[in-house]
Order: structure tokens, then C-alpha cells, then sequence
């Protein structure tokens, strides 16, 4: 396998390449998929090893992943199976919703690994991925206010997290927010506000960069809000391993965004 994918959908993420990736911390709510025959191989940070073609990886826990090929759909935080996912367990776990049905998109997964795969290809293999997770997931919404404030941190990302103004737009006191968004989203909002920012600075690199990834990304990382490319590379490093095993293989980029400004999902 001689190239890594990266494919940039309006709220969700999904990479497509070899060997694993190093150390790192998790970005968001993540389904990680291997071939059946080749399962991927997790290490987590509490020690646990696990073994499977299919898992479920909540954001903010370390782990590092070995798998002859893997895709890694990283999904918005405050979609119905991302919190599905985060409130599952505090640890990767097995999937066996997603291991029953795995044949059924074996031809898809391959086909992710090529060149021919299409913007559209990828949008109906996670959709079908998405739906499965969705199944099982209890569908209370969650508070409008939390809403209200991920709009916010989408458009205005620039600069450090600003609690107490945050707080305010919705009628909270900050550590209300605070105990707010971690107990319906599962995580924190700083570490949403990184999952925007990567986000945003992707979004930008598909579509003014590509078709190859270009590490030179000022522009995308000052797009994205970073205080300056060093916090900008910091973050990337701590969520996707360090540049250097990216750099190895050529990263193909894939614009799968139909609006020119993706927004939380509904």
C-alpha cells in the first residue's frame, strides 16, 4: 500500500491508510476498521490490548494501533453515534454491531484504498456506518444551550478558550457550562474546540490545498484559529502521531463537503 487518504466530510473525518498510527491521543469519537482477516491491534493507555476488525474509540484516551491497513472515521462529538460512543465506556471497545455486518462493506473499505474512490463513495460508507452506531444509541437530544455554544466555538475559534464568555451567551455560570457539556457530550469543551479547530484547518486543506497534503500549512492552520504554527503542529502531532510517520507516504486529500462552511450536526 503506497499512499494514506484523508477524506473531509461537513462533520466528520476519516483516514484511510497502513501500518497503525504511533501514541497518541484520540481526537474525537472514532469507529477504527481493519479487514477481518487482518485485525488491528490496540494498545490502550490502561494497559488493555485489544484485537479485533472493529472498534470504538472514545475521545481524549491514548492508544496506539498496529493493523496491516486501517480506516479511522473520526466523528463530530455532538452527533447522535459520536456520543454514542463517548458515553459508552471511558476505554476502546469491540463493536459487534458493526463485526456482524462487516462483510457487507468489505468491497467498500477496499475501495477507500484507491485513487477511483469518490467524494460520494465515502459519504455513503460512513453513512451506513453512522446508521449501524445510531441504531443502538439512546436518542435524548441534548440541551439546545450546548448547541449554542458549539456554533459559537465554530465561528470564532481564534484564541484560547473563553469559558466565562461561553457561559454567558447561554445564561450559565462557567462551571455550569462546564459540568453541562461534559455530562451530555462526554468530554470537554476545550477538547471539542481542538476537534473544531483540526477540523476546520482540514476543511481548509481540502479545499484550497489539495490533491496532496502540503505540510505547509500556515494558511489552513491560521484559518483554523491556532495561536501560531508551532501550537498548531504541537496539536497535530498529539493527535495523530508524529509528522514523520506521515510524512513516509504520500496523503491524498478528498473534498466530501457540500457546503462551504461545515456546521455541527443537527
Amino acid at each position: 500500500m503506497s499512499k494514506q487518504f484523508l477524506y473531509v466530510g461537513p462533520d466528520w473525518i476519516m483516514y484511510a491508510g497502513p501500518g497503525g498510527y504511533e501514541y497518541s491521543e484520540m481526537l474525537s469519537p472514532a469507529i477504527l476498521l481493519s479487514r477481518q482477516s487482518e485485525p488491528i491491534v490496540c494498545q490502550a493507555a490502561s494497559g488493555e490490548q485489544l484485537k479485533s476488525s472493529c472498534l470504538l474509540h472514545p475521545a481524549g484516551e491514548w492508544s496506539s494501533v498496529s493493523a496491516s491497513s486501517l480506516v479511522v472515521i473520526y466523528l463530530d462529538p455532538l452527533s447522535a453515534p459520536a456520543r454514542t460512543i463517548q458515553l459508552a465506556s471511558s476505554s476502546p471497545l469491540v463493536c459487534p454491531q458493526l463485526i456482524e455486518r462487516q462483510q457487507d462493506y468489505s468491497t467498500d473499505y477496499d475501495h477507500l484504498f484507491t485513487e477511483e474512490a469518490s467524494s460520494d463513495d465515502a459519504t455513503r460508507f460512513i453513512s451506513a456506518l453512522r446508521a449501524a452506531i445510531s441504531a443502538t444509541a439512546d436518542h435524548r437530544s441534548e440541551d439546545e444551550r450546548i448547541r449554542h455554544v458549539a456554533n459559537e466555538l465554530t465561528q470564532n475559534p481564534v484564541g484560547r478558550l473563553d469559558l466565562k464568555r461561553l457561559a454567558g451567551i447561554v445564561g450559565l455560570s462557567a462551571e455550569r457550562l462546564r459540568h453541562l457539556f461534559k455530562q451530555q457530550i462526554g468530554m470537554t469543551l476545550s477538547k471539542y474546540k481542538a476537534w473544531r479547530q483540526v477540523h476546520s484547518m482540514f476543511c481548509h486543506m481540502v479545499s484550497e490545498q489539495g490533491p496532496v497534503y502540503d505540510w505547509n500549512t500556515h494558511q489552513a492552520l491560521q484559518s483554523a484559529g491556532f495561536y501560531d504554527d508551532s501550537h498548531g503542529y504541537r496539536t497535530i502531532t498529539q493527535y495523530f502521531g508524529s509528522q514523520r510517520s506521515m510524512e513516509e507516504t504520500d496523503l491524498l486529500l478528498i473534498n466530501c463537503i457540500s457546503d462551504k462552511l461545515a456546521q455541527p450536526p443537527s
